[in-house]
This record gives structure tokens, C-alpha cells and sequence, in this order.
């Protein structure tokens, strides 16, 4: 958890414990209330995964996306029924340009939060990409973001991009960004 989300979680134990007893408007027993609107429930797809190639990497994604080739190095993977897209960018890297590539895109990925709440989460997976996943929940058009270096070699990003997540109830896109962070680091976890 971010520095960000422990805070928020301190504030808000702090706030629940100085309610003082028998002040809590909760009803005692769980009872069904009607609403007034129904809506629909997203069919949010299975972990299942088929492998695709980007470049010459070959990369693992969800078996419900469909995938587009934009150019060489560029590719589009689209969860149709989810208004979402993955675009993904392989960048070859050279050691006297590396950093400044790096550096680029991870300028990139921050201005893409548009300064929301984000947890960072960085990991080496078992073929030494040295991998980042950032995880926007709320606010941000792309909720969830990755980069991953192969050091001196290569440089896998992308960003995922959900059509309304900047003015979608937290509790309606929070599925999404669930699966969106499942299959990313399915995918970074396997390069």
C-alpha cells in the first residue's frame, strides 16, 4: 500500500474509533431495501490467457481481449464489452540512451494520473524484467499503467485506458481496475 493509502487508512480508523458508542445509525439486522434503479452487472472475464506477441516479445494476455497491431512495437489489446483498452509500447534500448528513455516514460505514466492517488508497486519477475504497475483507482482515465525493463536490452510500457473512469462511481469501475491489475501482472509476471 502506498504512502497515500496508508495515510487515508490511519485517518479513517481514527475517525472510526472517536464515534462514541450507540451513535451508529447501522440497523441491527441485514434487511433487503429495494432501489429505485437497478443496474446491470459487468461480466468481468475469466484468468484465462492466450499468448500474443508485441515486437518479438511474446507476452501473455487475457483470452477476452482483441488484440490490433498499431505499428511495429505497438499494440492495442481491447476488452470490448469493458469500454477498455491496454496500449502497449515496446521501446528497444540502448545503454547511452536507456536512462533518458526510462526516465521519459516514467514522466509519462505520472502525468497520466493526473495526480490521484496512486500505489506503485515494483517487483523483479524471474527473468530479471525489473517491472512497476501503477494503479490509479479513482480519478484517472487510466487506472491502471505498467512499465517493464529488461536492463539494456528492452522496455515494455502501457497504459490502460477506461472510456468514463474519471466520472464513474468508485464502486462501478473498481471491478474493472481489479481485473485491469490481475491481467497486467499476469502479464509482467510472465515476460
Amino acid at each position: 500500500m502506498c504512502v497515500v493509502g496508508r495515510v487515508a487508512v490511519m485517518i479513517a480508523a481514527a475517525a472510526a474509533a472517536s464515534v462514541p458508542a450507540g451513535c451508529s445509525k447501522a440497523p441491527t439486522a441485514d434487511i433487503p431495501v429495494p432501489r429505485r434503479h437497478a443496474y446491470p452487472r459487468i461480466e468481468i472475464p475469466t484468468a484465462t490467457y492466450r499468448t500474443d506477441i508485441i515486437g518479438s516479445l511474446p507476452i501473455e494476455l487475457n483470452e477476452a481481449t482483441v488484440t490490433a497491431i498499431d505499428s511495429p512495437g505497438w499494440l492495442t489489446a481491447g476488452y470490448k464489452s469493458l469500454n477498455t483498452e491496454i496500449y502497449m509500447t515496446l521501446t528497444p534500448l540502448a545503454v547511452d540512451t536507456e536512462q533518458e528513455l526510462i526516465a521519459n516514460r516514467v514522466e509519462r505514466l505520472s502525468m497520466n494520473t493526473g495526480g490521484a492517488a496512486t500505489e506503485v508497486v515494483e517487483t523483479v519477475n524471474a527473468n530479471g524484467w525489473e517491472c512497476t504497475l501503477l494503479v490509479t483507482p479513482y480519478g484517472s482515465p487510466t487506472p491502471v499503467q505498467f512499465l517493464a525493463v529488461d536492463p539494456g536490452r528492452r522496455m515494455l510500457s502501457g497504459s490502460a485506458m477506461t472510456e468514463g473512469a474519471t466520472s464513474a462511481p468508485a464502486d462501478s469501475i473498481r471491478p474493472v481496475v481489479d481485473m485491469l491489475r490481475r491481467d497486467i501482472t499476469h502479464l509482467l509476471m510472465n515476460l
